[in-house]
């Protein structure tokens, strides 16, 4: 670990890591890009479960993907007994979302907006003790005026679902927490890799089969307009 969060181009221990990651995932290319693969062993895990038995069985000496994932809790947990570190240094900061169906729109929405409740509940000091205090929204019409109280009464604010379910495995840091207004520092979206392959997805829109037919994508960047530019 040390090894891999320090190493220079000189350095001769990373001759010795032995990194599995997980086949086709971004982690497998964030690697890729970011260090000298001639140099190190890369063993591509076809299946979640395997990062841990591929570990376990001394396969590899370093495991990459989410932090989560690779806290020592969960390392345990798969059967590995040695000797264990988990790093300090992210390589990526690629974001984890929720996944929605595409063709219900409405129910999108309300899945979003459950989320925003949680994060405004953690702002407010709202907690599952006093959950009415958030209190109800026409958002979504009179059945569902309660939703956010429902939301944080079932489970507490985002701070809550937090400390109760990652606390334990993976200390809270910056990237999720509340812009307490002392930062302007805004979280930018990768990219992605443009030169990456890819299969024509099983399901598409009308949209994806013009784009698709096409081979490319279009895209543009449009300029707001700042202040003063308003003025005559």
């Amino acid at each position: 670990v040390d090894c891999m969060e320090n190493a220079t181009a000189t350095d001769t221990c990373i001759d010795n890591v032995k990194i599995c990651v997980l086949s086709g995932s971004i982690h497998l290319e964030v690697l890729q890009s970011q260090y000298d693969t001639s140099r190190l062993d890369l063993i591509a895990a076809p299946r979640f479960s395997d990062l841990y038995s591929f570990f376990r069985d001394g396969r590899c000496n370093v495991i990459a993907s989410e932090q989560f994932d690779i806290t020592e809790d969960p390392i345990r947990r798969n059967g590995y007994t040695g000797p264990y570190k988990l790093g300090d240094k992210a390589v990526s900061s690629a974001p984890i979302s929720l996944v929605t169906k595409e063709d219900d729109p409405w129910f999108s929405d309300f899945v979003n907006w459950i989320i925003q409740g949680l994060l405004a509940a953690e702002e407010l000091k709202v907690t599952q003790s006093n959950a009415f205090a958030i209190g109800i929204t026409d958002n979504f019409g009179q059945r569902f005026e309660n939703m956010f109280i429902d939301a944080v009464a079932a489970v507490g604010n985002y701070g809550e679902i937090y400390d109760h379910h990652l606390a334990p495995i993976l200390q809270r840091q910056s990237a999720n927490e509340l812009n307490q207004g002392d930062t302007g520092l805004i979280f930018s979206f990768p990219f992605g890799n443009p030169n990456k392959e890819i299969t024509k997805p099983l399901s598409t829109s009308a949209t994806i089969e013009a784009i698709w037919g096409r081979g490319q994508l279009k895209c543009a960047f449009v300029e707001n307009a700042g202040f003063a530019q308003f003025d005559s």
